[in-house]
């Protein structure tokens, strides 16, 4: 599906039937029943049409089964191969060779679930999690975890944790914690009674995190602690720095910068080493994010844009939306409001698109301070309104640093509206749905 490169091939028509597959490809690429893209490593596709009558054809010899679990075999051998690789040096071009055999996985996938074979589904979409997950596959993702998980029968107690993981990881970065929470919960039950130390630390990274952005920050402290403690003991360098980097969010959220800048510049010395390109970006933007609340606006934003730049030449999408939301307020505090407009509306275009609610609300409240700084009165109080509501109905309260920048639009809106206008702009923002609000926020004529 979609094509596929010469070892594929090579491998999914071993059948054990004497095929000699490259005189096979050669005589159909000259027959122009597959056409050849690429020289050094030549991709094969065919016409749907034709790939239509040779599946016909494939089951009238009664060989489908043979060659659908060949296929199956090669692309989730292809998944697990590339997933160590998608935490290295070479993680762009992986991902990239993921995206190419989409098709192919998906079919698999689909396989399992129609054979019944639940396990091995869900090993896949499990094993595809990183890939999923930066790249900006959240919604396919989900499907596929949970529809492996409906359909449990059986499954291994580790396959299962680590599924239900994976969806409550994903769930958690949409901000929807009704659902993360329970399945993160499960997971975690799941690995202590293995026991699995690494699973443990894991889930309890991903609670530290969620209960950091709901405010919960003793409780946040607690799991995130715990999971360096085991992470370090287990002597998993790479883990322990995802945990650090927590941590330093954790000590931002609570306005201890020195901590938070001591954390992140532990956990970059560590993603450096370990080469990985997508922390290294991320790292650097929470060390951006401490300059820009220390008032070092130049240096934070050199930081998001070597952050940006590294994460659009690796194409991790899922965690461009954020740098974007910082470069835009950057930019909007050192009164580059046209460029603050052009960061924040691509922030909000692919976060709409990711679901990613987390910065989608960040974007409307830049957007609300741009507003009313431009003298744009009743657009701010709409925007703020429409983000504060949106804030409450999914459970995420304002952090304590952006709490002064809201009573100032708040103020600075009512002075310029009066009481009367500011009230009726409040309440429609309040009763504007998110599509709605991302619409009009995008529009730069309302």
């Amino acid at each position: 599906a979609g094509g596929c490169t010469y070892e594929a091939a090579e491998v999914v028509c071993h059948t054990g039937e004497g095929l000699e597959v490259l005189d096979g490809v050669t005589s159909l690429v000259e027959k122009s029943l597959l056409r050849q893209e690429g020289v050094e490593e030549p991709r094969f596709t065919m016409l749907e049409t034709i790939r239509e009558y040779a599946r016909e054809k494939l089951a009238e010899r009664g060989g489908v089964e043979t060659v659908r679990a060949a296929h199956a075999a090669w692309f989730l051998h292809l998944a697990e191969e590339a997933e160590p690789e998608l935490a290295g040096p070479d993680q762009g071009e992986w991902m990239v060779l993921l995206e190419r055999e989409l098709d192919n996985l998906r079919d698999v996938l689909s396989w399992f679930l129609d054979r019944g074979e639940q396990e091995w589904e869900l090993r896949l979409a499990s094993v595809l999690h990183s890939f999923w997950y930066d790249r900006g596959f959240w919604s396919e993702g989900q499907h596929w975890l949970e529809e492996g998980l409906a359909r449990d029968t059986g499954v291994p107690p580790a396959v299962r944790a680590r599924a239900l993981y994976s969806l409550g990881s994903i769930a958690a970065a949409q901000a929807d914690y009704k659902r993360a929470l329970p399945l993160l919960h499960t997971a975690l039950a799941l690995y202590q009674e293995l026991p699995d130390q690494g699973g443990i630390a894991l889930v309890l990274g991903d609670l530290g995190l969620a209960a950091c952005r709901r405010g919960q920050y003793g409780r946040a402290a607690t799991f995130l602690e715990e999971s360096l403690q085991i992470l370090q003991a287990v002597g998993d360098r790479r883990g322990s720095s995802f945990t650090l980097d927590k941590l330093g969010y954790l000590a931002i959220e609570q306005g201890d910068l020195a901590t938070a800048k001591e954390r992140h510049t532990e956990a970059l010395t560590i993603y450096k080493a370990l080469g990985d390109s997508t922390r290294i970006a991320l790292a650097l933007t929470n060390l951006g994010d401490v300059a820009g609340r220390e008032g070092n606006l130049v240096e934070a934003e050199a930081l998001f844009d070597q952050s940006l730049g590294l994460l659009r030449k690796i194409g991790a999408t899922a965690h461009i939306t954020m740098v974007l939301l910082n470069l835009g307020e950057v930019a909007g505090r050192r009164g580059h409001h046209g460029q603050a407009r052009a960061w924040l509306n691509e922030s909000l275009s692919l976060a709409w698109e990711l679901g990613d609610f987390h910065v989608t609300l960040g974007v409307l409240g830049v957007m609300a301070k741009l507003a009313v700084d431009g003298g744009r009165a009743m657009r701010a109080v709409r925007l703020e309104a429409t983000r504060m509501a949106l804030q409450e109905r999914l459970g995420i309260p304002l952090p304590a640093y952006y709490q002064t920048g809201q009573e100032e639009v708040q103020a600075e809106a009512k002075v310029l509206l009066g009481d009367e206008d500011f009230n009726a702009a409040w309440e429609k923002g309040r009763h504007t749905s998110l599509k709605e609000a991302v619409a009009y926020a995008l529009d730069e004529s309302n």
